[in-house]
């Protein structure tokens, strides 16, 4: 029982970002939403959670509205009707429930017309159970969910890499995680497949191919083969750039894939077979034209980086975040 609850709690909150940000109010509509009301509110009843100030947990109820947190108190009414001012966005909740048993209604007032929308509620019990948000991992590599060496992992197809990233998101939802963000590796294919219902999983974010120099942390051939031959960079698991112009070819490459930021290799590392832990990567003209392709698409870029030397230059250079970081 204990471990299904956990998973019910894991795909209604597959789109929740968090706790912290929930508000009294029922619904807030400008004009624009009116076609966008809720089509789920989702009812926890029963259940323990930690409100971030106090050394205890309080026995509450929490209704999320698609993907809101909209209310957290004791004894949330399983149906209930608001009144949604349109116009301003103001809110008011009807005294009388409406809408049926398991229920709510949404009435919904502009300058032309008032419109009303029932939607279910889906209940569930938490037993006394703690719910608590998504966990969130900031760094995974979906499309490498398989266990081997490098030359094993040359060893694949698109079809195996989906079939293991598909087990990967629905594993770490189970798990609690209903944020990922993919730090290279993957592009928008398994997230728009979630993303439209069709496969559970968790929100993923994700930086498109790995862009690295030659002989860098992404150079994952064997040793006979050129740039571009081996089966990654084809699938465009990874992506070789040197100098400037490629490197601003790659990381547009990655944005028209999906990618929702760019993560490149500042350093040599451990798991690679081409590059020394203590090898320097790209020069300052290529790590400014991540930054300023990242910048053209209002997102940042993050790296791969062991060294001292190379942190600083890249930070210096207009790099955001630092991953894999010593």
């Amino acid at each position: 029982m204990k471990s299904t609850f956990i998973r019910q709690v894991g795909f209604s909150l597959c789109l929740l970002a968090g706790m912290a940000a929930f508000t009294s109010s029922a619904v807030a509509a400008d004009a624009a939403d009116i076609a966008k009301l809720p089509s789920e509110v989702t009812l926890f009843k029963d259940v323990k959670v930690f409100n971030g100030v106090d050394d205890k947990l309080h026995d509450v109820d929490v209704l999320v509205v698609k993907n809101k947190i909209h209310k957290v108190a004791k004894d949330i009414p399983v149906a209930g009707s608001w009144e949604i001012d349109v116009t301003t966005g103001g809110v008011k909740q009807l005294k009388e429930p409406a809408g049926g048993m398991h229920a709510y209604s949404f009435t919904t007032f502009t300058e032309m017309k008032k419109e009303t929308k029932t939607v279910d509620v889906n209940v569930i019990d938490g037993g006394g159970r703690t719910l608590m948000p998504g966990l969130i991992d900031s760094h995974v590599h979906i499309n490498m969910y398989k266990p081997g060496t490098l030359p094993q992992f040359q060893d694949t197809t698109w079809e195996e890499i989906g079939a293991r990233a598909a087990a990967f998101a629905q594993e770490m939802l189970a798990q609690g995680f209903t944020t990922v963000r993919d730090m290279c590796g993957a592009h928008g294919g398994l997230k728009k497949v979630i993303d439209e219902g069709l496969l559970a999983g968790p929100r993923i974010y994700l930086s498109g191919a790995c862009l690295s120099q030659t002989s860098g942390h992404g150079d994952w051939g064997i040793a006979g083969q050129r740039k571009g031959e081996s089966n990654l960079e084809r699938l465009e698991v990874t992506r070789l750039v040197d100098g400037r112009d490629e490197m601003l070819e790659g990381a547009r490459r990655n944005f028209a894939l999906g990618a929702n930021y760019l993560k490149i290799m500042v350093s040599g590392g451990v798991t690679s077979i081409k590059d020394p832990i203590y090898q320097s990567a790209f020069s300052d003209d290529e790590i400014r034209a991540a930054v300023e392709t990242a910048a053209d698409w209002d997102t940042y870029v993050a790296m791969h980086v062991f060294m001292d030397s190379d942190l600083g230059r890249a930070l210096d250079l207009g790099v955001k975040v630092v991953d894999h970081g010593l």
